[in-house]
């Protein structure tokens, strides 16, 4: 499994509002909105990985933001040394968090690969964890609404794809049964025309889908037979699951690394050029997510809940950190002494290349020339950031690990 490209630094983008990256032309209005990413199929991705994380606004303190949203933006030549003031990034304090990888976590990932078959007995009641495929109506004041009705619908209960209440309502019921669930539209919810209203969902069970039971057959048939039981299929598992959560913690620790980077720099200004080159790449992700849905860029805006002036606003700052994450990677090189015709660049240039089975001109010309420095030379300043550091590995388990994400007290 190839992983994912950790960062673009030049790619940056300050995501919208919970609500607005949730928004889309074929959501149905019963259900949550949540945020939502999008996947890149350039080798280059400008995703959100951990270190990108630590560069956006979400991740940044309130006096790093205050500065780099209020730092004075010139235009014309500029030396690096006058526009970033670089902070300590050698004998760093880090912690390299891994998750480990439980039972638990294994049959949960091999239930996802799992098609649920339909439940032929006929007082089978339905249960967390089902798909069941259901109609409903939602009425208000006896009124029906748009984008609150379905023939035909698969819900997965626990996902918690719907609002509060109604999966809840779901459970136990039968086979052919209807039900009338009354709700209550969330007070935040992104609607503001269903935000805080009451609702009644009459809901029936066309019919109920379960997880199969694991067997050898059904290892046999899903892996091409090149796996022949359920124990050995669970090994394979086990070990996937390893390397990728040991590819999230070594992510999460450049993240960290970087970030405490940032907090130690001071910025004296940005640079016009490299604030529009921010600007710019952040409308070029927005347009792509709006081509996703067959939107317009307005289109799009509008119906993520926001007005032009804060889509203008939030251009502007993603431009702005851009900017910041560009000045960072250019004072961290010089400080390295660093080039393109650097050993470490060269290699790690040729790293990207064999990861994607394609020569370093391709991986170039595919992705263009500046895209593929700013992510080579943002991992090689990682690896000496990190090489400098003071790292401590800790084994966490998966409760521990969302108590952390729960509580904002993890980085990443």
């Amino acid at each position: 499994m190839k992983r994912k490209i950790l960062i673009t630094a030049m790619c940056l983008m300050v995501t919208l509002s919970a609500a607005g990256c949730g928004a889309s032309g074929g959501k149905n209005t019963v259900q949550e909105t949540s945020q939502e990413t999008s996947s890149d199929t350039s080798v280059i991705s400008s995703g959100s990985d951990g270190a990108e994380a630590a560069l956006s606004a979400s991740s940044s303190s309130e006096s790093l933001t205050d500065q780099i949203l209020a730092a004075p933006v010139r235009d014309g030549d500029f030396k690096i040394a006058d526009a970033i003031t670089l902070g300590n990034y050698k004998k760093l304090n880090l912690t390299k968090e891994i998750q480990t990888v439980t039972d638990h976590d294994i049959t949960s990932y091999i239930e996802s690969q799992m098609t649920p078959e339909e439940v032929t007995d006929k007082n089978a009641a339905a249960a967390l964890g089902d798909t069941v495929d259901i109609a409903y109506e939602g009425k208000i004041d006896g009124k029906a609404f748009d984008g609150g009705s379905s023939d035909s619908y698969d819900l997965t209960l626990g996902s918690g794809s719907f609002i509060e209440g109604f999966e809840d309502g779901v459970v136990g019921m039968k086979k052919g049964e209807t039900k009338d669930l009354k709700l209550r539209f969330p007070d935040n919810y992104y609607s503001s025309d269903l935000a805080g209203k009451d609702v009644v969902f009459t809901v029936t069970v066309n019919a109920i889908k379960r997880i199969p039971e694991l067997t050898d057959d059904w290892v046999k048939d899903y892996t091409n037979n090149s796996i022949s039981d359920v124990a050995d299929y669970r090994e394979s598992v086990r070990k996937s699951l390893t390397q990728q959560e040991e590819e999230k913690a070594e992510s999460e620790l450049q993240g960290e690394a970087w970030n405490q980077v940032q907090q130690a720099s001071v910025y004296h200004f940005l640079p016009k050029e490299y604030v529009k080159n921010g600007e710019e790449s952040f409308e070029a992700n927005i347009k792509s997510e709006a081509e996703k849905y067959g939107l317009s860029l307005d289109e799009y805006i509008e119906q993520s809940g926001i007005d032009q002036d804060t889509y203008s606003k939030q251009k502007e700052q993603s431009g702005r950190y851009a900017a910041a994450s560009k000045l960072l990677l250019g004072a961290l090189v010089k400080a390295e002494k660093l080039s393109e015709n650097s050993p470490a660049y060269q290699k790690e240039l040729q790293k990207a290349a064999d990861l994607y089975g394609v020569s370093t001109d391709d991986l170039i010309s595919k992705n263009g020339k500046d895209n593929v420095y700013n992510y080579v030379m943002t991992n090689v300043v990682l690896d000496r950031i990190i090489g400098h550091a003071r790292v401590k590995e800790k084994k966490v388990s998966s409760a521990e690990k969302t108590d952390q994400d729960l509580t904002g007290d993890y980085n990443g």
